[in-house]
């Protein structure tokens, strides 16, 4: 998986696909939000989402499904911590094979607005990142430029990824 090729997991660490995250959504507690593949520490902390769109030509948005993965994430992790109030959750969609970084900020009051089908009272900025577009739309990491760059993105959002859960991974061990 390229995500252990580029060493985002460690010990302590394993990469899942497919991951179903329970998700709460207006209620309805047996909602589920699927991840392409969720970097998980071993005492089952979601520590990274990732969606990827294969569809070359006529990408859908992934942002909604990200920021939804991302709430459940809050929500799975919260069964394992003390509650905190916000959890930034690191992670990464790829549409073709461009990949884009996310950081979402999960507050409880988000959470719980979604929880309770309400609409929140304070806006949510995500931060967003990317390599830059590439020269044609059907060009991606098998051009050996862009390649180069967009692991160099990896790299550093890797670093990003681990100062957003050390946050919250501090004496769960």
């Amino acid at each position: 998986m390229f995500l252990e090729v580029i060493g985002f997991d460690q010990r302590g660490t394993v990469l899942r696909t497919r991951c179903d995250i329970p998700f709460t959504i207006c209620g309805d507690g047996h909602q589920a939000a699927r991840s392409d593949v969720c970097l998980v520490h071993l005492n089952s902390m979601i520590l990274v989402v990732v969606q990827v769109d294969k569809k070359t030509f006529s990408p859908s948005n992934p942002e909604p499904q990200i920021i939804a993965e991302a709430i459940a994430t809050f929500q799975h992790n919260n069964l394992n911590l003390p509650q905190l109030d916000i959890m930034t959750v690191p992670c990464i969609t790829v549409v073709g094979t461009q990949p884009f970084f996310y950081q979402i900020p999960v507050t409880r009051q988000l959470s719980d607005c979604v929880t309770t089908g309400q609409f929140p009272s304070q806006p949510t900025v995500v931060r967003r990142c990317a390599p830059p577009a590439r020269r044609k739309a059907f060009e991606g990491m098998e051009v050996p430029d862009y390649g180069r760059i967009a692991l160099q993105y990896y790299d550093a959002f890797r670093g990003v990824a681990k100062d957003c859960w050390a946050a919250f991974l501090d004496g769960c061990d």
